[in-house]
């Protein structure tokens, strides 16, 4: 969805609910297998991960330490190696990202330059300890946003209300303490995932994601007027869902 794969003909047809059935397809079919891990997780065959690997390798690329250039094609990036201990410079001459994953046990520093890349469709932070910028509102095609895991970010910029394509903000485990107003004017949103020390949320901001879904998270509900505005359970790897992740460290994928 975050990077325009989805499309329906029928007006009274959910975008999600489209999204479903391609994916409930890919498994009929096997290319994509239910794992036994657990509800919700699944597997792609050796083989089929191989070609899709192929396939997609001119845009694709999971970035490891042994990783020293980056064709200029590439679209969509996964940093999320625990062998990354810092941020590979030349991935800034790469001008036209659409996808960015990034994630470090090991305090991995972000340059300022990331927000430079004005075509970003999907951008994911994952345990990543640092404050949002105000930059972050020049990222005006971004539909997909992930902060999770992060212990410095106490608010989001007032700017992040100019990011009006977003449709999914995950913010898990990030310990925000304050929800920007501005954010009432993300009305393409449609789904936010919050985190835990946020109890409530200003009267616009309501309004303006109305029909959101505002998810509970470890055990806490956000009410209005003594509403439970929600009842679904959340995940902190919700993000791991949307965008480009390839790893080939092990026997299957999951996906």
């Amino acid at each position: 969805m975050a990077r325009g794969c989805i499309e329906s003909s029928n007006q009274n047809e959910e975008l999600e609910d489209k999204g479903e059935s391609y994916f409930d397809e890919l498994v009929r079919r096997s290319f994509i297998e239910i794992s036994e891990e657990g509800e919700g997780m699944f597997k792609m065959h050796d083989l089929v991960h191989d070609l899709v690997q192929f396939v997609a390798s001119s845009e694709c690329l999971a970035i490891k330490s042994t990783t020293k250039s980056i064709p200029e094609r590439v679209r969509h990036v996964d940093l999320t190696s625990r062998l990354v201990e810092k941020f590979p410079r030349p991935l800034l001459e790469v001008k036209k990202l659409r996808t960015i994953h990034m994630g470090s046990r090991f305090g991995l520093i972000i340059p300022s330059e990331i927000l430079n890349f004005r075509f970003l469709r999907v951008l994911v932070f994952f345990g990543l300890n640092f404050k949002v910028p105000s930059s972050i509102g020049d990222l005006k095609h971004l539909r997909f946003f992930g902060l999770t895991w992060n212990h410095d970010a106490e608010t989001l910029p007032e700017s992040f209300g100019r990011l009006v394509n977003l449709q999914v903000v995950n913010l898990n485990g990030t310990y925000l303490n304050e929800w920007p107003k501005t954010c009432g004017n993300l009305i393409n949103l449609r789904r936010l995932v919050l985190s835990t020390r946020l109890t409530s949320l200003p009267e616009k901001v309501i309004e303006g994601i109305d029909r959101v879904p505002i998810v509970k998270i470890n055990g806490r509900e956000l009410h209005r007027h003594g509403l439970i505005r929600s009842t679904v359970e959340s995940s902190s790897d919700d993000w791991r869902t949307i965008g480009v992740t390839i790893q080939d460290h092990q026997n299957e994928q999951d996906v």
